[in-house]
């Protein structure tokens, strides 16, 4: 496995995030709708669509977003966006029966993982399970009863409870929001649906939020009120789920051919009108470089300037860093690999289920004030994968070690009170050890605090991955190569 070490901090934590990504910029080309669809103003499942595509129309494919499920498209002068699996590079038949044109009998399922049945009964066989927002065709118009005759693009034919189905796409992010734009309280605010929809700690901890705000003082000596929905999504969450999968990391030869358009087209004395970008190719490439901080893992002032001179840093790191060409591997894609993450991180990356668990808070004393620890009725969360990944150390001199672990941490929930200056931080460094020069910039009087830095860190040690099973060998190929910075 070839891993080049960067001797610097920077340059290795770059090296390890994008060795294998791969997002690519596909040109505009003819595309035809595989299925009944809308055209949606944003990549937004719950966005409300402007106008419906039926399987066999032919559109424009632009461009797929970053980090998306969707695509950018254009059909007869709208631009708009549908999810890049339903496109297909061939022209298509006519729509099958059972395809859902979206009209006026159309409608949206409202909860998720609702049973289509055989039959309009309670006890009729479960034909498949539709998730939130898929649209059905309303084939009786006889509402008052407890079922509903629909057609399903997956299932068929079948029944469903009518209360389950809504006249538009719900807006899954008004369920989570407390207030409007105006200020207003949300009369939709419903985070207990929104989490039976999509669970997830972020979902349970915007109810929890809100009980605390309900129950702000609880009580001398006394627990927080019990509340069912919160306690049932404890016992949800503790069961165990997946984590959404993470975004593809960009390819690095791709970046370095976005810089150097971008730098093209700010010399138009040497562009031909026919070289000089569109205004749609310039907005893309400033959409996919207003990315690049996060990818990378750079925040800050010093990395604000993207779109100015063209100039600023981390146009230049990406200038600056060469990798070698990717050869024979154990790991053959980026989603067998992943730095040191939480439980939940490497859940996504690897499909593992991860468990959420939570500790009581306990009571507040008489002298606290309230002002204690913890997020209503719990003190602290932990998060624990169900079974093991490999953690595995790179050493200088290319062996590896390995031991499994099971990712698990845990977090005092800091919320009612403001927690103690830097909690839980640790000195040193994931990947790598920092350079001397930048330890003698502070003085004399830090060097007591970097030797406790490089104190957890093994002699040799380059940096830390974790693999979802153990590596066949304990031996790699170690490239070296410096940067000046």
């Amino acid at each position: 496995m070839p891993v080049p070490a960067p001797r610097r901090c920077l340059s290795m934590m770059a090296l390890l995030m994008l060795s294998i990504g791969g997002a690519a910029l596909a040109a505009p080309a003819q595309r035809w709708i595989k299925a009944d669809t809308g055209l949606l103003p944003n990549p937004d499942a719950q966005a409300l669509p402007t106008t419906a595509l039926l399987r066999g129309s032919e559109v424009a494919f632009r461009w797929r977003m970053p980090d998306s499920d969707y695509c950018l498209i254009e059909s007869t002068g709208l631009f708009g966006y549908v999810r890049c699996e339903t496109l297909d590079p061939k022209p298509l038949a006519s729509a099958p029966a059972a395809a859902v044109t979206i009209n006026a009998n159309t409608r949206w399922v409202n909860t998720a993982n609702l049973l289509l049945r055989s039959k309009a009964r309670a006890d009729a066989t479960v034909l498949g399970r539709l998730g939130f927002n898929a649209p059905v065709q309303l084939l009786s118009d006889d509402s008052s009863g407890d079922y509903c005759e629909v057609l399903s693009e997956r299932f068929g034919h079948g029944y469903v409870a009518c209360r389950y189905l809504a006249n538009s796409p719900e807006d899954e992010n008004a369920l989570l929001s407390r207030f409007q734009g105006n200020g207003q309280p949300n009369p939709r605010f419903d985070p207990v649906r929104a989490f039976w929809i999509r669970p997830s700690w972020e979902r349970l901890e915007v109810h929890a939020q809100a009980l605390a705000d309900r129950h702000r003082e609880a009580p001398v000596g006394e627990r927080w009120p019990r509340d069912e929905d919160l306690e049932q999504m404890k016992a949800e969450l503790a069961k165990g789920l997946f984590a959404p999968a993470p975004p593809a990391l960009p390819d690095w030869a791709e970046m370095k051919v976005l810089i150097a358009a971008g730098r093209q087209s700010q010399t138009p004395e040497t562009t031909t009108e026919s070289e000089a970008p569109t205004e749609f190719d310039r907005l893309r490439r400033e959409i996919l470089m207003s990315n690049w901080p996060s990818w990378l893992g750079l925040w800050g002032e010093t990395f604000d300037d993207l779109h100015g001179s063209g100039k600023g840093p981390i146009y230049g790191l990406v200038e600056a860093l060469d990798f070698p060409a990717a050869v024979p591997s154990w790991l053959r894609s980026e989603q067998e690999v992943a730095p040191p993450d939480t439980a939940q991180a490497l859940s996504g990356r690897f499909g593992i289920i991860h468990r959420w668990l939570t500790k009581p808070r306990p009571a507040p004393a008489a002298d606290e004030n309230y002002a204690t620890p913890g997020l209503y009725d719990m003190l602290s969360r932990t998060q624990v994968l169900v079974r093991p990944v490999q953690r595995v150390r790179l050493y200088r001199d290319g062996h590896l070690d390995s031991e499994a672990t099971h990712a698990r941490s845990s977090e005092t929930l800091w919320r009612d009170t403001e927690e103690p200056m830097c909690n839980g931080w640790e000195l040193g460094f994931r990947f790598g050890a920092s350079d001397a020069e930048i330890w003698a910039y502070f003085g004399d009087a830090e060097f007591s605090e970097q030797a406790r830095s490089s104190a957890p860190r093994r002699p040799g040690s380059l940096y830390e991955f974790i693999v979802p099973t153990a590596l066949p060998h304990d031996r790699a190929l170690v490239s070296l190569r410096q940067y000046p910075m």
